[in-house]
Order: C-alpha cells, then sequence, then structure tokens
C-alpha cells in the first residue's frame, strides 16, 4: 500500500495483478488497473503523480495524476526484486535484489 494524503488517496496492491486506487474521504474505488502479478510492494512519487509496483522480474510503472490510472508499462529488473523505494528529494526509484550468493540495489531516475 501507499498513501497520497495531500489527495486523500491509498492505493493497494498485491498478487492478483490489480492497482486499486481509493478516495480514503468516501472510501470508494476511483480506478483500478492492471499491473505485473505477484506484487510485493509498491511505492509512490508523490511529486510525479507516479506508482510503482514492483513483482518478479517487472516494474509496473502507473500515471495516478488524474482521474484514470494509466499504466505506463514494465520495466524489467531482477527475478527476485519485489521491493521498490522512491527519495522523495531526488525522486530515484531504487529497488534490491540477490543473485542468492551476493546482494545488489539499482537505482534510476523517475521520468519528468
Amino acid at each position: 500500500m501507499a498513501f497520497d494524503d495531500a489527495n486523500h488517496r491509498l492505493f493497494v496492491a498485491g498478487g492478483n495483478g490489480i492497482l486499486s486506487i481509493i478516495d480514503t474521504n468516501t472510501g470508494g474505488v476511483i480506478d483500478s488497473v492492471e499491473i505485473v502479478q505477484k506484487v510485493d510492494q509498491i511505492a509512490l512519487d508523490a511529486v510525479g503523480g507516479l506508482v510503482y509496483c514492483a513483482g518478479p522480474n517487472l516494474m509496473s510503472v502507473v500515471d495516478v495524476r488524474g482521474e484514470k490510472a494509466v499504466r505506463w508499462g514494465d520495466f524489467p529488473t531482477a527475478a527476485n526484486a519485489k521491493n521498490v523505494a522512491v527519495d522523495p528529494a531526488t525522486r530515484a526509484v531504487s529497488t534490491t535484489f540477490s543473485d542468492g550468493k551476493d546482494s545488489y540495489a539499482k537505482s534510476w531516475m523517475a521520468p519528468r
């Protein structure tokens, strides 16, 4: 889950391949969009209005700035890179993964 306090939105994703956006004032679902399956973690870039959804091998990126969520696409990560974080100061997106022996971190800048 990720929470956007300023816009009263809760973003919820999981193994079913759906990102749901809930209005925290009304409890109603604003929109839902398909994302990568088996998501373990999501992160909100509140400045850019993007939600990153980390699943095995892929990261879905969803634009949540308007009334409708727009899936930008899925981007390759690693088989066990099912976590994600966004640095609110720089908007850098990071994920970590392991090859079974060593652990790694990968970061990139969000589109502007």
